[in-house]
């Protein structure tokens, strides 16, 4: 990432924190959380977006 720039993220790991968050009705932050935590369980390095900035 370049100064100023954005972070850039799969798309899929924006689907699945949209989605997850649609289904258990919660928002994008405790969303955020919960993909992190699920990426934790399962051993996966992926950046999970970040909705604050």
């Amino acid at each position: 990432m370049s100064r100023g720039g954005q972070h850039k993220y799969s798309d899929l790991a924006i689907e699945m924190c949209l989605t997850l968050g649609m289904v258990f009705r919660q928002p994008l932050r405790q969303t955020q959380g919960l993909m992190r935590s699920i990426a934790g369980l399962f051993g996966l390095e992926i950046k999970v977006p970040d909705f604050s900035t």
